[in-house]
């Protein structure tokens, strides 16, 4: 917001202008301004000064500024300046300026096939990031981004497999990334220290990381039975450990409205079979996932975070998303209870470890409320906002907008 006010008295201006702004730096661990910077001047990456900063307020993570366009008009309305400029600097100077790289040139997103790396890749891309696109099969197409698309954002593909820490290297080396977004890996033997070293000694500085919201304290206190939050936390120590805890990001989702893809056939055959069907979940989105994770992994967190607590923004039983599923896709739709062994066999049908399975069963069989026992839930629904400008999706919009997903 920024205001002017002409004087009564003629010429002259008594002039405020205030523009507000959360800003993100470049690396997360310094922040954009100090006590002592008021005066100074606010450049972009080309050199050329976009305004004079005036204040801020460090609780909140604001920075107020003058913008250098409204200060050359007021300087032309009281003096009757024709034009307003800042003196060129020395040759020396500005070439030694343009030859400073911009940290955020590049990033490079692990596992961009997936409904959540696709979307944070596009975001990246969309703050200016040149965005490569790590991923096993470099054939593969790429969800919610066209071969048109690609090539006009100037993506880059590029080979590379998290259980394969050499391959990994090899394609942060090559990006010369300084950032990264990753996934949990399955199959590697050490919670991906190995990985997370590769990232390291190829050059990657700060990592976000799409953890869970199942960690509801510090990860090493997380027991080994408690299966999907003990899988996450172990990555999230390796982060801790091998990166420090101010150079990576944990995103910590509620339970993904995509996950009700699995059940896309008793919905179009009119009967869905599920245990629990009481069990609630926040079903935050793939877009609103990845659009927080583009945004942290281009321009770094915001308010001090480092485990970002992400939901929907209601809490719905599962038994109630499958007849809201079916209304909206104008089909008739019966919920009925199974017991656990039979549940426990569907999550086996469609390649659910046992271990797995049997945690899931046990978790969802709970009469524990979920809103009061979900961390942080009114700061997790807060933060899509904080990051995204836009609050939320709504599970019945989401719906919507992806009906032909669930189409058999």
């Amino acid at each position: 917001m920024f205001k002017r006010f002409k004087s009564k008295k003629g010429p002259g201006y008594y002039f405020v202008i205030t523009w507000v702004s959360n800003i993100a730096t470049s690396e997360s661990s310094i922040p954009f301004a100090e006590a002592g910077d008021s005066g100074a001047w606010i450049t972009r990456v080309d050199g050329k000064v976009f305004g004079i900063l005036t204040g801020g307020d460090p609780r909140k993570g604001t920075t107020f500024f003058c913008r250098i366009s409204d200060i050359f008009d007021d300087i032309k309305d009281i003096t009757g300046a024709v034009e307003v400029r800042i003196a060129p600097a020395p040759v020396s100077i500005v070439f030694s300026f343009c030859k400073l790289p911009s940290p955020m040139s590049s990033v490079i997103v692990f596992g961009p096939t997936g409904n959540v790396a696709s979307v944070v890749a596009q975001t990246a891309q969309k703050h200016g990031a040149t965005v490569f696109l790590a991923m096993r099969d470099t054939e593969k197409p790429i969800s919610g981004l066209s071969t048109e698309q690609e090539q006009e954002g100037g993506f880059k593909r590029i080979s590379a497999d998290l259980t394969n820490p050499e391959s990994v290297a090899a394609a942060a080396k090559i990006s010369g990334a300084k950032r990264a977004f990753t996934y949990l890996a399955h199959g590697t033997p050490d919670s991906m220290r190995a990985t997370l070293t590769a990232l390291k000694s190829a050059g990657i500085e700060f990592v976000v990381f799409l953890s869970s919201f199942t960690i509801t304290s510090d990860p090493r206190d997380v027991a080994p039975d408690e299966i999907i939050p003990y899988l996450h936390a172990q990555v999230e120590i390796n982060l801790d450990e091998i990166f420090g805890p101010e150079n990576y990001v944990a995103l910590r989702p509620g339970g993904f409205a995509t996950n009700l893809l699995r059940f896309k056939k008793g919905i179009n055959d009119g009967e869905v079979r599920v245990f629990a069907p009481h069990f609630a979940f926040d079903y935050i989105t793939p877009g609103d996932m990845g659009r927080v994770g583009g945004t942290i992994l281009v321009q770094g967190p915001r308010n001090g975070q480092r485990k970002v607590y992400l939901y929907g923004p209601k809490i719905i039983p599962q038994g109630e998303a499958m007849l809201t599923i079916g209304k909206l896709l104008g089909k008739e739709v019966k919920v009925t209870a199974i017991s656990g062994e039979e549940a426990l066999e569907q999550y086996t049908r469609i390649g659910i470890p046992k271990p797995l399975g049997d945690y899931m069963v046990r978790k969802s069989g709970t009469p524990s409320n979920e809103l009061t026992d979900r961390a942080f839930y009114d700061i997790g629904v807060e933060n899509v906002q904080l990051y995204t400008g836009k609050p939320s999706m709504e599970f019945e919009e989401w719906v919507r907008e992806n009906s032909e997903l669930f189409n058999v």
